[in-house]
Formats: C-alpha cells, structure tokens, sequence
C-alpha cells in the first residue's frame, strides 16, 4: 500500500509547495509534515500495488498519471484531500477510484490513453468528481473507440458550467453528457474522429436553455462535424459565440465549409459564427 500524508510525519519541510514524484515499482512512502499546494505522481509500474492513499489535508492542485500496466492488478485509490480544487488523472485507467472528501473540488480533467477494465472504472471515476464546475474530457486512444452512449453510466454534473471533450466521442455519448449535465454554458469539442452520424431523437436541456459559447476546434469538414453543428445551431436557444478551427484544410475549402455553415438555420438570434483557419 502506498500511503501519501500530510502533516503526521517525523520530517518537517515546512515551505515545499511542489512535489514532483516518478515511482517505479519499489513501493514508496510520501510521509512528510509539509504544507503541500501541488503534487505531481507519476506511476510507471504499480507492481503489486493494491491501494494508494492521498491525504494532504492542504493539498490544492492533484496531477496522477499511471504510465502503464504490466500485471493483471486492479488497485484502489482514496482521494482524502478537502481542499483540492483541481484534480487530473491520466495514462492507462486500472483503479477504482474512493473520493473520501473532496468538498472543495472545482475543476477536473480525464485524459484516458486505455481502458484495462472496461466502463465500469470510468463510471466510478466521473461519479466521484460530478459536483465539478468544468470538466475536460479525453480519449486519447483507438481503444475507446468501443465506449458507446449505452456503456457509460454516467452521474448527474448539476454544477458543471463548462464541458471540453477531446478525441473520441460518438454522437450520442456527447448528447448523453449533455444531458447530464443541465448546467452547462460553455462547451468546446476538439478533433472528432467519427464519420458515422445518427440525427438524435432529443435535445439536452442545456442546449435549449443554458449554452452560450461553442468551441469546435480542428474541424476538417466532415459529415458529421457539419451535421452536429447543425443539430447544435438549430437546437441552441441562447447560442451567443460559436467559434471553429479548421485543421488542415485548403483556404478555398475553409470559405466553402464556413458559407455552408453560416446557411444553417439558427435558433437564438443573436448567435455569431468566429471562424479561424489552421
């Protein structure tokens, strides 16, 4: 078990603010009497490493990044850090994650590059953080291509008012976080790789009344890039900003991809179109 304290240890090092740690299967002990802001862990190797525990009652800023898995084991971690207000967790996802206090948490981002066991982690990870005010959001690898609306049990993010999704998401797992999330008046989407688009049956609650400002960033003109900007331009109440990035597209296509773009029918009438090239 890897334990990481705050203030109950022999050693005094009272002015470090930022710890920087890479582990690499030894088992290591954080056991400081610090006045810890930010701490940064990078785990190469759990080894046989079933829980790490995180309790730095002084604790503000969390960086976890698990490198990669070489063992069949599903570790534990417990997140005791009542003053964390902003969480990262990265690499490959293998651990449950126990959120003992995280009261004063405000912002949150996941950046999954495998998923070792299935949905299920995932579910258990944003349940834990779903009282967040912004959320980012990314699958950095071809195998979460398989996470679909149906896989996610996804929690209800009723403070959340920003949303960035990056990577791999299909149409309905976007619309799914939207409507989990009621609350939600800024929304970026980054680099979709799906061509496959279904038009939805619903509109989330947040489109018709809360979303004020659109980000799509490296657009390439797509189908189905076009076809959810659509639905969002037709669907969005109070639409104000809708900015796009095209990626890696000639100067001709940009004008004609930005002309088809500003002929879709707009709900909210005071609604602008940026767009930037790449």
């Amino acid at each position: 078990m890897y334990h990481i304290w705050g203030p109950q240890s022999p050693v005094n090092l009272p002015c470090l603010k930022t710890l920087d740690i890479v582990l690499w299967k030894t088992p290591f002990l954080i056991a400081f009497n610090l006045i810890h802001e930010n701490l940064s862990l990078e785990v190469k190797d759990c080894g046989d490493e079933k829980e790490f525990k995180y309790n730095i009652p002084t604790l503000k800023r969390l960086k976890l990044t698990y490198a990669y898995v070489t063992k069949d084991v599903k570790s534990r971690v417990v997140l005791n850090v009542p003053n964390l207000v902003y969480l990262f967790v990265g690499g490959v996802l293998y651990s449950y994650f126990v959120m003992e206090d995280l009261s004063s948490l405000i912002e949150a981002s996941v950046s999954i590059r495998e998923k070792e066991y299935g949905c299920y982690l995932l579910d258990g990870l944003l349940k834990g953080i779903s009282g967040v005010q912004s959320l980012s959001l990314q699958c950095a690898s071809f195998h979460l291509i398989d996470i679909s609306a149906r896989d996610l049990r996804l929690p209800v993010f009723s403070n959340m008012k920003h949303l960035e999704l990056k990577d791999i998401w299909e149409p309905k797992l976007i619309l799914k976080l939207l409507d989990c999330s009621p609350q939600v008046e800024h929304l970026c989407i980054e680099k979709n790789l799906k061509d496959f688009w279904s038009y939805p049956k619903w509109v989330p609650a947040c489109v018709r009344r809360s979303l004020t400002t659109l980000k799509y960033l490296k657009c390439d003109g797509r189908k189905y890039d076009m076809e959810l900007l659509k639905y969002l331009l037709r669907n969005a109440e109070v639409l104000k900003m809708v900015t796009i990035t095209w990626e890696n597209l000639r100067i001709k296509e940009q004008k004609r991809l930005a002309a088809q773009v500003l002929n879709f029918p707009r709900t909210s009438r005071c609604c602008e179109i940026q767009f930037i090239g790449s």
